[in-house]
């Protein structure tokens, strides 16, 4: 079974709750084990004999700074979900990771269905919240927290990069996964950021309607850099980033004119 036939039909339902007037649901079929909330949309995934594989397209999009980033790393990561990421950067020696999850329910089955035992540090807040009110700052900063094939109005709001940008670090760089419903809202949110944030590189993906938008202060390293990179043996060698790389297209720097 690969990842492209895993939906909300087959295998056998593990856990099955009403949250938020909308189904969550665990299923499980062979060592694949992933969840639904609010649609059938598979919302993660992991193969339960190796739970630091990570299966789907766009969280593995998420983890391209670890072609560039070798130092040691303060990583945030707002809306854990299951906690792919989690389990993915567990056995990193280099790399802190805080993780941030509004729903308490999500945080329990997470822990019960998907997460590593060793997965701590995970606060129970609303990421817009927490960014607001935490003082620390971040080498880099994952944002995944649309619902319902919906991005969440704080991604639209010039105040929520301001409270980005003042909590990553000057050469660090921020990964929000998007699911623009038309053309007007990626706009909204390319504006949005770019009132912030000079560099801004967005990754698409063949079979999914999610964007990843990379924001930084710096440049990115360039394609062939990243391929190069890409080639080495590398700290999670099961997986491969050169398609994310191909799909990586970069917004011109602003210009200011004085």
């Amino acid at each position: 079974m690969t990842r492209a036939i895993l939906n909300a039909n087959i295998g056998k339902s593990l856990y099955r709750t009403e949250l938020s007037g909308e189904l969550l649901e665990v299923r499980e079929q062979d060592t694949y084990r992933w969840f639904h909330y609010g649609g059938d949309v598979v919302q993660a995934a992991i193969d339960t004999s190796n739970r630091e594989n990570i299966l789907l397209p766009v969280p593995q999009s998420m983890l391209l700074f670890l072609l560039w980033q070798k130092t040691s790393l303060q990583v945030l990561n707002l809306g854990m979900g299951a906690g792919t990421i989690e389990n993915a950067l567990a056995k990193l020696p280099n790399i802190e990771l805080t993780s941030v999850e509004e729903k308490l329910e999500i945080i329990e089955m997470a822990k019960q269905y998907f997460l590593s035992p060793t997965q701590n540090n995970i606060i129970h807040q609303n990421a817009e919240e927490f960014l607001q009110s935490t003082t620390e700052t971040y080498d880099v900063i994952l944002c995944d927290i649309f619902f319902q094939q919906r991005s969440p109005k704080c991604l639209y709001k010039e105040d929520f990069y301001q409270n980005l940008l003042g909590k990553v670090n000057s050469s660090g760089s921020v990964f929000i996964n998007l699911f623009p419903e038309n053309k007007e809202n990626l706009l909204r949110v390319l504006t949005a950021s770019r009132a912030f944030f000079d560099h801004v590189t967005l990754i698409d993906f063949d079979d999914y309607q999610n964007i990843v938008l990379i924001l930084s202060q710096v440049a990115l390293p360039n394609k062939a850099q990243l391929i190069s990179w890409n080639n080495l043996p590398n700290k999670l060698s099961n997986i491969s980033f050169k398609e994310h790389i191909d799909n990586m297209y970069c917004v011109p720097v602003r210009t200011i004119y004085r």
